[in-house]
Formats: C-alpha cells, structure tokens, sequence
C-alpha cells in the first residue's frame, strides 16, 4: 500500500465544505513532485467513505442514534469494478479493519468491556501496541470508554490533526441550531451530491485540494 511507504508520519489535514458534509484531506509528502493524498467523506448526517487506493475495496460506515445514549453501527464493503471474491470476505472476517466481530443473535460486538475487548497481552507485545485484533475494536474501546455514554467535550484538548472533528462538530451544531428554528437541512433534498467516492492517491503538488476534492465527486445532473 502506499500509505505504508508514505515519508510523511503525520500529515496535513484540511477540510472542505460541500453539498454533501465534508471532505477531509490527509496529506503527506511523498517526492518533490508529489503529495500522497487520503480523501474522507463524511455525508451527512451520520455516515463516512473511508479512503481506499485504486484495485482496493471501498468501506462505508454508518452510525445510526437510537436514542440519546446509543446508537447502530453498520460498515459495508464492496469495489467499484469486480464482485468480491472469497479472500476479500476472508479479510473482513478476519476483524482486523473497519469490522468488529458481532453475536449473529443480538449484533452487540463479540469484543466488549466485559471480556477487555479479547485484549491479548501477547499481541500487544509483539504485534500492536493495544493488544486488540483490529482498528475497528479499538475505536469501540476508545469511544466507549473515554468519558462514558454522554462525553464531556469541555475537557477534550483538540489540535491539528482533529481538523476534521472539529469541522464535524460545527456542521452537526449548524444543523440542529437550524432545525430548532424551523430550517431544514438541505442535504436530505440533495441526493445527487451524494455520489461522490474516497480516495487515496499520488497527486501532483500544483493540485489543490480543493481540486481534488471535486475530481471525487462523480458527474451527476442535478435533481
């Protein structure tokens, strides 16, 4: 994967207003003449396109509130150009990306605070630094440990690299403010904004990101 050769250790963020929610740009420097560059979306009101490089398969996640303390996590996969094939499947259950291993009875996640999240010491020692199978665990634990089931923002530290939180955050606040007041979000009525695709690619450096941002977005007639 590029991202594994990439020389920049901690990128650039920037983020871009759109139709849809946002576009969150990862940047890092890769040669004099090129920047790697990891595009998110995040559609709102709650759901994201994680970057993935050309050939690889796409991931969408949701995050769905069911009330005021929970909420339903769904992630689906698939690639632009091929069905996926039995290793794709075999990758995804091997729980080490964007899935997290659930009770086919009640879909709660099989690595929870009550079993420390399947934390392997021996892992942790050789393999990762948490000791957890895969990023999607690990931000379970995180989320759901970090301040309890109602966080308190007022005690977060947030820098540079929360660019993309903190452009969420104001997003979400705008709309609500605007639905209090009568004003519906527009997104809903605008779903051709929606089709757009993440990316994770080599870019020229004279290519801004704002360019990049729009080549994302696929050519649609307005509805």
């Amino acid at each position: 994967m590029l991202l594994a050769r990439a020389k920049d250790a901690a990128p650039k963020f920037l983020v871009e207003e759109t139709e849809y929610g946002l576009a969150i740009g990862a940047r890092r420097n890769w040669n004099p003449d090129h920047y790697y560059w990891r595009l998110t979306q995040f559609l709102m009101p709650s759901f994201t396109l994680i970057p993935s490089e050309a050939g690889s398969p796409i991931n969408f996640t949701a995050a769905v509130p069911v009330d005021d303390m929970n909420m339903v996590g769904f992630t689906a996969t698939w690639l632009p150009d091929r069905p996926m094939t039995a290793e794709d499947i075999r990758t995804i259950e091997s729980w080490t990306g964007a899935y997290a291993e659930v009770d086919p009875r009640t879909f709660e996640p099989v690595a929870s605070r009550e079993n420390d999240y399947l934390l392997d010491r021996e892992r942790q020692r050789t393999e990762n630094f948490t000791g957890m199978r895969g990023i999607r665990e690990e931000e379970i634990a995180i989320q759901e440990n970090l301040y309890g089931p109602v966080a308190d923002r007022t005690k977060e530290h947030l820098g540079t690299s929360d660019a993309g939180v903190i452009a969420l955050r104001r997003r979400l606040l705008k709309a609500v403010r605007d639905l209090e007041a009568g004003r519906e979000p527009p997104e809903p009525r605008r779903g051709y904004a929606y089709r757009v695709h993440p990316t994770a690619t080599l870019v020229p450096r004279e290519v801004s990101f704002e360019k990049l941002a729009c080549s994302a977005m696929s050519i649609a007639v307005a509805e």
